[in-house]
Parts: C-alpha cells; sequence; structure tokens
C-alpha cells in the first residue's frame, strides 16, 4: 500500500482504504509499508510537523489496525531520524555519483543501535559499514526499552493489540463516514466487531456515538470524544 506517499490526512488515507476495497478482490493480500531502505526515515518525515510525535504515534495505532499483511523497517520503531552521512563515508553508488544534489540512500539504511554505550551501538563487533550517528544512538533499544512513554514501547503495545485480536489481523474491514479529519473503520471476524477510530485534526476534538463492550487500546479520549490525535481501538 502507497502509505509511504499517503499524506498525513485523513481523507487522503480513507480515499487509500476505499481504493484498496474497489479495486482489490481480497483486501487481505494487500502489503502495507511505512518504510524501507530507499526513501526518507519515517521519523523524518513528520519533522515538518506541527506535533510530530503525536502524530507518529497515530498513525502507527491505525498501521496496525490495518487489514492485510503489514512490513516494517527496522528502526523505525526507535523513531530513527535521517542520517546526514559524510561523503567520504557514503556507501551508496547513486549518493557518490550525484553527490551534493542526491546524497543517495545511505541516510536510511544506518545500522541499528542496540546498545548506546557500546561501540557501533552494539550493532556489531568489528567495523559497521556506515557511521551510527549520535542522535540515533541515544534512542537506541536500551535506552528506550522499559520506559512506557518510549517510541519503541509504544510500538511493541500495538503490535502487542494486533497479535491478540485475530480480528485486527485478519478480520474483514468495513469503512464509517467520519468525515474529512477522522479515519474510521470495524474489523470483523467470527462476530467479533473491534472499531478503530483515529482522529487526525491537529485541533478539534470530534464526537463518537457508539456503544462500547469493551476498550483494547485508546489514547486522548474522553467522554464520547476524540481529543486531536485522538485513538480509540474497542469492542462493540
Amino acid at each position: 500500500g502507497h502509505l509511504i506517499h499517503a499524506q498525513l490526512k485523513a481523507s487522503a488515507i480513507t480515499k487509500l482504504l476505499q481504493d484498496v476495497k474497489t479495486h482489490f478482490d481480497n483486501p487481505g493480500k494487500m502489503c502495507w509499508s511505512l518504510g524501507n531502505h530507499d526513501i526518507l526515515r519515517l521519523w523524518s518525515r513528520f519533522a515538518t510537523h506541527e506535533n510530530p510525535k503525536e502524530a507518529w504515534r497515530l498513525l502507527i495505532a491505525a498501521y496496525f489496525c490495518l487489514e492485510g499483511y503489514l512490513c516494517w523497517y527496522q528502526g523505525d520503531e526507535l523513531g530513527l531520524s535521517e542520517a546526514n552521512i559524510p561523503l567520504e563515508q557514503i556507501q551508496d553508488p547513486f549518493g557518490i555519483s550525484f553527490w551534493p544534489e542526491f546524497k543517495g540512500r545511505d541516510g536510511c539504511r544506518t545500522p541499528m543501535p542496540w546498545d548506546k554505550d557500546l561501540p557501533e551501538a552494539g550493532f556489531t563487533s568489528g567495523k559497521a559499514w556506515l557511521p551510527v550517528p549520535p542522535d540515533q544512538a541515544a534512542r537506541a533499544v536500551t535506552v528506550q526499552e522499559g520506559d512506557g512513554n518510549s517510541l519503541l514501547e509504544y510500538t511493541r503495545a500495538c503490535m502487542k493489540l494486533r497479535r491478540d485480536n485475530p480480528a485486527l489481523q485478519s478480520g474483514s474491514t468495513t469503512l464509517l463516514e467520519t468525515g474529512r479529519k477522522m479515519v474510521g473503520f470495524i474489523r470483523e471476524k467470527d462476530g467479533r466487531k473491534i472499531l478503530c477510530l483515529f482522529n487526525f485534526d491537529e485541533k478539534n476534538s470530534h464526537a463518537f456515538h457508539y456503544d462500547l463492550k469493551k476498550i483494547l487500546f485508546d489514547r486522548h479520549t474522553a467522554k464520547d470524544t476524540l481529543l486531536p490525535y485522538g485513538v480509540l481501538i474497542a469492542e462493540i
């Protein structure tokens, strides 16, 4: 799915989901991705957003509720930004050939930072083929693991939510009419329905009217209301 290039707007994401339902006989076979080794890092794509951390968390929650297969690019769960690699350390042939107009793709290909206190951030006991920038080492797994407020643990929580609920893994999807600022759909399997609502409005709250049996995951919600960047995932 073209979420990599999609705008972080409810209307754009809803249209993408509608297109999938229209053009694919089996949306459950769709393969989604938010990042890969050829494109600007996910976190850096949020850099100009008014509230990048909240926008990132909102998109990640929605992503793990989508119907289909999900791909994940290493390091995005840590919030790694695009690295600025000096010309003398560039490995990508395109970056070498077209510097500085195009610096290549090495900025999103740096080693996975496991431990900020180890050489090469724990990626290897030898010499990594690309440097580990200090800002990426500062977001290593050892820094974020166990911190309930970290991006890593938030991603793990979203993954667990999907893993624990078969309807989110392989259930059908029914899109909801939620206006231009919200994305909403129901995932259903074996008679179990899960409501998924996401408020992409940066400024305003939006009400919802559903009888909830059990809230599975929520963020920035009030009674029957999603606050800006709000998430509600619940059995109905």
